[in-house]
């Protein structure tokens, strides 16, 4: 992964002011990221011990003087979870975040695009995107939790289903029950797709979750680029390891998805 400043609607989520999830910021009042971070082994946490860091790359150090004002920091004032979410199962595994206090905008704190439409899970087949998150490489001891970036193209379908049935059809696999808990029906949910980059090893992190996939489109109307982002970062079999079983997606752009986050977010003035 690439250490990146470029990421201004990416956010982190502190519990006990270690990085615990990311997300992204939809507007002043909301922000993105997966259902699952509010659940450690189906018990509830304790939201009074998050903070949510805009702004800062290194959200988990001490925030030097001169930086103080690019940052950001928020509590939660309400958490909304997916209708069809059934933690710990991928599908759906979609939150938002209400914050505290708005934020206020700046080159360094910016809002994400959202899709315009719900699309058809195909049209993703084999196109690159980014993701976007705090997650900590577990592999190296020296790295700690800050904003990196890592490109992946989303696999087939068929590709993604074949890999994790490997897990699922044997029950003696290491990940064999915590993939039948997260993939229950394997990618027969549509709104799940897995990334990765065929003969590399890369993947998803610890903290990770709740992060950012995305990428940068053409927008003719406007004559310029934004970044739209596509789907929320589940996670994957094997941690910082994508070589094997690929990181899996949720879509927000499945209708069921789409709707749910404009119907919440809509209602802020910003």
């Amino acid at each position: 992964m690439i250490i990146s400043f470029q990421h201004p609607w990416a956010i982190a989520i502190l519990y006990s002011d270690e990085v615990h999830c990311s997300g992204s910021i939809l507007s002043e009042s909301y922000v993105l990221t997966a259902a699952h971070c509010f659940q450690d082994e189906g018990i509830c946490l304790d939201k009074t011990k998050m903070t949510i860091v805009s702004g800062s790359s290194d959200p988990a150090s001490p925030i030097p003087g001169k930086k103080r004002k690019f940052v950001q920091k928020r509590k939660v004032d309400d958490v909304k979870i997916h209708p069809l979410s059934e933690s710990p199962a991928a599908n759906f595994d979609l939150a938002i975040i209400k914050i505290d206090r708005p934020f206020t905008f700046r080159n360094s704190r910016w809002p994400i695009c959202l899709p315009e439409e719900a699309q058809p899970r195909a049209i993703h087949s084999l196109r690159g995107y980014t993701l976007v998150g705090f997650g900590r490489d577990i592999n190296k001891e020296s790295q700690g939790s800050v904003l990196t970036d890592l490109n992946l193209n989303v696999q087939p379908t068929g590709a993604c289903s074949s890999k994790y049935s490997r897990i699922l059809n044997d029950e003696l696999n290491d990940f064999h029950y915590l993939i039948k808990n997260t993939l229950p029906n394997n990618f027969d949910d549509d709104s799940l797709i897995c990334a990765s980059v065929p003969g590399k090893t890369s993947g998803s992190c610890p903290g990770d979750s709740g992060g950012i996939f995305m990428s940068n489109q053409w927008k003719s109307d406007l004559e310029d680029h934004r970044a739209i982002q596509t789907a929320v970062v589940h996670g994957a079999a094997k941690r910082c390891d994508g070589g094997r079983y690929p990181p899996i997606f949720v879509r927000i752009d499945k209708k069921e998805a789409l709707e749910w986050i404009n119907s919440i977010v809509s209602n802020d003035s910003g």
